[in-house]
């Protein structure tokens, strides 16, 4: 949904429930879950192979997500839930949100 190698203080993730998301091949072994708007963009940035190809495995309601466990690889928690947020809009870059707890370095 975002990127994940600067997720490291992430507690969990807010989504649109009334955004129809999609799962899409990231590549071989990967999927992603965002919006066809943010896949397509992710294709033409070549995170998605082969480059400026767009592959929907599935679709899926934002609303059937809410209260799931996703994995967080560098969080401190590795698992985060799915929230709910009204005003997360399909027509924003990744159409959700992950909050994160932000630690000042001294």
């Amino acid at each position: 949904m975002s990127n994940e190698k600067c997720r490291y203080g992430q507690t969990n993730c807010f989504i649109g429930t009334g955004i129809k998301y999609g799962v899409f091949a990231i590549g071989d072994n990967e999927a992603s879950v965002c919006t066809y708007r943010a896949a397509r963009n992710m294709a033409f940035q070549g995170i998605i192979t082969p480059r400026g190809e767009i592959n929907q495995l599935l679709e899926i309601d934002g609303s059937k997500m809410v209260g799931t466990k996703i994995k967080a690889p560098f969080a401190i928690n590795p698992e985060v839930y799915v929230l709910p947020m009204d005003n997360v809009l399909a027509t924003k870059v990744r159409s959700a949100f992950r909050h994160e707890m932000i630690h000042p370095r001294y």
